[in-house]
């Protein structure tokens, strides 16, 4: 190969990459995620204690009519998400649909807040319009998960990737 063909190749390289970063932007502006501190990759589970897992059953297993939400408190390191401490949302209005509540505090316990967990009554496992909006506005508050319980905990890590605790 020659010097040009080599240089076009190498520029053609950076343009690929240039574009793929600007669609990436484009995509979390969208989406109002434009403060991103962390990407967990496909795959990546979120552990729960055994004190947080019962706190969640004891609110979720009741099959509940209206959503319900929860504020998640735990920590996010290198080796994953773990949620330590769970306690109810202070809850404003609720339906079978949505839900308006206090924004969680900062700290639980001695934990930090890493997110929320709410229902959706039914076996509808996906977010909802809404949910999206409010989760774009959690991750720029510092939230980074949001979980839904519809007959399993389903969570959201940041806007595109989406794990399952059994």
């Amino acid at each position: 190969m020659g010097k040009v063909q080599t240089l076009l190749m190498v520029v053609s390289i950076l343009i690929l990459v240039a574009l793929t970063s600007v669609a990436i932007n484009v995509l979390l502006i969208k989406n109002n995620i434009i403060n991103m501190k962390k990407i967990y990759l496909g795959g990546e589970k979120v552990k729960i204690s055994e004190e947080a897992k019962q706190q969640l059953d004891d609110i979720y297993l009741n099959n509940l009519e209206y959503e319900t939400v929860t504020c998640l408190a735990g920590e996010i390191n290198g080796d994953g998400i773990t949620v330590d401490y769970v306690k109810p949302a202070k809850m404003i209005t609720s339906n079978k649909t949505s839900a308006t509540y206090v924004q969680c505090p900062y700290y639980l316990d001695s934990y930090k807040s890493i997110g929320t967990l709410h229902n959706h009554p039914g076996t509808e496992c996906k977010l909802s319009n809404q949910d999206i909006e409010t989760y774009a506005s959690d991750v720029n508050d510092g939230l980074s998960i949001m979980g839904i319980y519809c007959e399993k905990y389903v969570f959201y890590i940041l806007v595109l990737i989406e794990s399952e605790v059994n």
